[in-house]
């Protein structure tokens, strides 16, 4: 996503500056044993379209983000209007940084960070068709015991959280509505939590053939 904002004194519009980018796609393999917990599978990946980081280079595709898990998986609810499941697995993560500059000798390499942990994901689906509403939620929680950067004083050893949330109401068909809610606590990045708002509409169509 891009933004341009107009000023206020000379009308004038500005060029257009990224507001969102984000790359995230995950792979999930669950085995249906019947049993009180199920084994599962995943791979997730992590980037952005365009890093902006380093004013000397444009990267496409980069920082990369890659999660493997193996674990147990539970549906705690599962109805018509409600889809309520978790998981808690052992988690391998690599953070790969192309053509990363080390400002001291000024050559660029790749940076690769590996460690291992544990991962706990819980995801909530619930909709009320007849008032066209629907709430996704997704929590995600990963916690490294071991890393590459374990001899350094680095953040590492801190949690990684994700909490996203998003309330999409339809109305009159065609017109949607979605406010988005996202929490963030990732001492790599920031040393606090980052909270982001957002408020969308837009047009809604959905074809089916029977």
């Amino acid at each position: 996503g891009q933004t341009a904002t107009q000023d206020k004194t000379s009308k004038d519009w500005s060029v257009p500056k990224k507001s969102t980018d984000l790359i995230d796609g995950e792979e999930l393999m669950s085995w249906t044993l019947g049993a009180w917990a199920d084994p599962f599978a995943s791979v997730r990946g992590i980037s952005e379209f365009v890093d902006q980081s380093d004013s000397l280079l444009t990267r496409f595709g980069n920082p990369l983000e890659l999660t493997e898990a193996l674990g147990a998986s539970r549906t705690l609810k599962k109805s018509e209007s409600i889809e309520w499941s978790s998981r808690l697995g052992g988690a391998l993560r690599q953070v790969i940084n192309r053509d990363n500059l080390d400002t001291a000798t000024g050559v660029r390499k790749t940076d690769i960070t590996s460690d291992g942990g544990v991962e706990i994901d819980m995801d909530l689906k619930a909709s009320n068709k007849s008032k066209g509403a629907a709430i996704l939620s997704s929590l995600r929680l990963y916690e490294a015991l071991a890393s590459s950067k374990a001899d350094t004083a680095g953040n590492w050893r801190y949690p990684h959280l994700k909490w996203e949330n998003t309330l999409t109401l339809t109305f009159a068909k065609y017109l949607m509505l979605d406010l988005s809610a996202y929490a963030y606590y990732d001492r790599d990045i920031n040393l606090n939590f980052r909270l982001k708002e957002t408020l969308s509409a837009g047009l809604t169509y959905i074809y089916s053939r029977k």
